[in-house]
């Protein structure tokens, strides 16, 4: 017989119809999860950019994949395509002349970086530019260039699926904080999905080889296919009834959620708030400023809100290292809902505040707030503090809280919450002295609030309130404070308070805020005037069902006659045209400088994205070289076991030609078995084919010849093909046999 060449035998094998319309399926179905994210959006410029990644995911492995059967070339060519759309769609600030620069490289990189963790950070909607938009246009591109291999390299029926429904998976935690919702995208999606499913479970088995002179097909899982035409007439129906219900149940029925899933609260604080300056070490120059200034003007609209609201709040401290209580709250973005839970023994207050000249990080507001007319706000949701968004200038605004309410007697019969550990926590420096004293003073007293108070009473009766006591809260401090000179500021009052609470299992934290029975109504209809007089610090001790209450231990009276002062506080000038800025110690961030900080101080960073991606990635290499392996192995086994001789000499055959696939051969249906040979010839050498020949008289004995093959014939035909994958293999390199094992070839579809 004549050598053929390669060249001369190999051919491409074109999507047939079926391929065609089952791949503008498959694009349709991962355009329709991509515009999923059309709530996401300010634009839908950026929506409509994301769907076109995701038909180009499909159309460049289409048209890859029909010029070359290799992968590691085609996904290389796809991925270097969507880059250069993304350049050009999302980044064409970046290319002056329309050339590609470094700045568009790293725009590129930035979206993988950072465009999780960015899109994490701010309120919906998105910006129509930005890292987001570039990640969520890699994901689109990944769904819909991994739903085309599939489709074109997989013989499984609903795998092609798996990626569109993921990406559409993607969009509904991403969408739906957004206010509308619209039914006729999930219908549209299972319409286009089960019209896909109708095409595909209709297709020609791989195993369809040709027909012996007999008439005996080779192939007993040969099925006849029902024709395009009667599909696409029983399933447009199907794809068409199904939109049309989803935007009938979109006009008549409404879906909202007062609290809807939004992956943004799954994401740790946004605020360090180690960085923030310390309230309580300024404390003393803020309240003895002379003359008081202006702290902020608070309007309460009704007669019962006064009575509910008596102390405004501005940060709640709940961390004690023995030297300076701290906050370690949590701040997330939050937009105008702040999703306080609701609570029986509660009343709603709003408050309308007005900032004066004494200005920081926080924004004052009571306990707890659920509303704020801001559009974005860093919310700590455990303590209930506002902090101002970075660069605000905020001058006024009106916030709802949630106070609770409740008399001595309430809470003279309640326990105390259940609450988090923190509220516990104290220094083991902590002096046997204080221990003992709060030992004594609560001994006798039963439950929680009477031992409180035990402690409140010896503190305001024993110990002398004195505005003009050296500051500081640390342990030492407090030891004098309690046993040596028995007067101090309203500091040590409070911070003593809580230590003691806390050496008897009673949860504690420290308040820093305004006192508001002393402010001045100023025109009659609850406007108060509050200045820096009335800055307070107080503390607060959680109920069971009443919430966090308030317990003052400063005395009514001050002392006769104050000590001097053994450390010199800090003085702030009055400046009634300039804001009051405390200075900050050298080891703290001014407030300024604490939110520019903070923001820029992730706890999860910016590599939580690339993180998860690469791991997803991972496990699905793991996954797939799993599965190829499996299933190859499954497929001999069955093709060995086939009940009966013909089976088996088809096995076998299929097998040796398997190995050809693994190597990249090409083969038409329309070559004979003597030409397939050939094609092992030429590609692994002569020696190693030599079984691949032997085995070919059998092969063709078995599909031609009017009698059947006995069991010896069988045997003798997997004894070749067993020989010529080994031979096959010895002659390969070690990387060539490591990169044909693992070739997923001989699963895929045979047009």
């Amino acid at each position: 017989m004549t050598a053929l060449s390669i060249d001369s035998l190999r051919s491409k094998n074109p999507l047939d119809s079926r391929g065609r319309v089952e791949l503008g399926l498959i694009a349709a179905l991962t355009a329709v999860a991509a515009f999923g994210l059309n709530r996401v959006f300010d634009d839908l410029n950026a929506t409509f950019r994301i769907l076109g990644a995701a038909i180009l995911g499909v159309a460049l492995v289409a048209v890859f994949e029909s010029r070359t059967a290799k992968l590691w070339l085609s996904l290389p060519l796809s991925l270097f395509g969507m880059l250069l759309y993304t350049a050009y769609t999302q980044l064409p600030g970046t290319m002056p002349f329309g050339v590609p620069r470094p700045a568009t490289a790293r725009g590129l990189w930035d979206g993988l970086w950072s465009g999780w963790a960015d899109g994490l950070d701010v309120l919906l909607p998105l910006e129509a530019t930005g890292t987001t938009s570039i990640l969520l246009t890699y994901v689109a591109w990944i769904a819909g260039a991994a739903a085309s291999y599939l489709l074109l390299r997989w013989h499984h029926v609903v795998w092609p699926l798996v990626p569109p429904l993921v990406l559409y998976a993607i969009t509904l935690p991403l969408g739906a904080p957004a206010p509308s919702s619209a039914l006729w995208l999930p219908f549209a999606f299972a319409g286009l999905a089960l019209a896909f499913l109708a095409f595909r479970a209709n297709q020609r088995s791989a195993a369809e080889v040709s027909v012996g002179t007999a008439g005996r097909v080779l192939s007993q899982d040969f099925q006849q296919r029902t024709s395009s035409r009667a599909i696409a007439r029983s399933s447009l129906p199907v794809v068409l009834g199904c939109a049309a219900l989803g935007v009938a149940g979109s006009l008549f029925l409404a879906f909202g959620s007062d609290n809807p899933a939004d992956p943004r609260e799954l994401r740790p604080e946004n605020v360090t708030p180690e960085a923030i300056i310390n309230p309580l070490s300024e404390f003393k120059a803020v309240r003895n400023l002379e003359p008081p200034v202006g702290a902020l003007a608070l309007d309460l609209p009704g007669e019962q809100d006064f009575s509910a609201l008596q102390r405004l709040p501005v940060v709640v401290l709940d961390f004690y290292d023995g030297a300076d209580w701290q906050s370690t709250g949590r701040y997330q973005r939050r937009g105008s809902d702040l999703d306080a839970p609701d609570e029986a023994n509660s009343v709603d207050v709003t408050q309308t505040i007005s900032l004066g000249q004494i200005r920081g990080p926080w924004l004052p507001a009571a306990q707890r707030p659920v509303r704020i007319d801001l559009e974005q706000v860093l919310f700590d949701s455990e303590t209930g503090s506002l902090v101002a968004p970075d660069g605000a200038d905020i001058e006024r605004y009106t916030v709802v809280s949630r106070v609770p309410v409740a008399s001595s007697d309430d809470l003279a019969q309640a326990d105390t919450a259940d609450v988090d550990g923190r509220y516990l926590e104290l220094p083991e420096q902590v002096s046997a002295d204080v221990l003992d004293l709060a030992t004594t003073l609560a001994g006798s007293a039963e439950g929680p609030h009477a031992r409180t108070m035990a402690i409140v009473d010896y503190l305001q009766t024993e110990l002398f309130v004195d505005d003009d006591a050296a500051p500081g809260h640390s342990l030492g401090r407090l030891q004098k404070f309690l046993f040596d000179e028995k007067r101090g500021s309203a500091e040590q009052f409070a911070t003593a308070l809580a230590v003691m609470l806390r050496t008897q299992d009673i949860p504690a934290r420290i308040v820093v805020g305004y006192d508001l029975l002393a402010a001045t109504d100023s025109n009659g209809d609850r406007a108060l005037d509050v200045t820096s007089e009335h800055y307070d610090v107080w503390v607060e001790v959680p109920f069971d069902g009443y919430g966090w209450q308030p317990f003052d231990a400063l005395p009514s009276e001050a002392a006769a006659e104050p000590l001097p002062e053994e450390v010199t506080g800090t003085t702030i000038p009055a400046n009634t045209e300039q804001n009051v800025a405390p200075e900050p110690r050298p080891s703290e961030a001014s407030p300024s400088e604490a939110i520019e900080q903070a923001t820029e101080t992730r706890q999860f960073g910016a590599w939580i994205f690339p993180a998860l991606l690469a791991a997803f990635f991972l496990v699905w290499l793991l996954a797939f070289i799993f599965l190829v392996l499996f299933s190859k192995r499954r497929k001999r086994k069955r093709r060995r076991l086939a009940p009966t001789p013909v089976g088996k000499i088809e096995g076998a055959w299929a097998d040796a030609t398997d190995r050809l696939l693994e190597a990249g051969v090409e083969m038409s249906p329309d070559y004979t078995f003597s030409e397939i040979a050939v094609l092992g010839a030429e590609e692994f050498g002569d020696d190693a084919s030599a079984a691949l020949r032997a085995l070919v008289p059998d092969v063709a004995a078995n599909a031609y010849s009017p009698g059947e093959p006995d069991k010896v014939a069988a045997d003798r035909a997997w004894q070749h093909a067993d020989q010529f994958r080994k031979d096959s293999i010895d002659a390969r390199t070690r990387r060539q046999r490591v990169s044909e094992k693992l070739n997923p070839r001989p699963l895929v579809k045979s047009s």
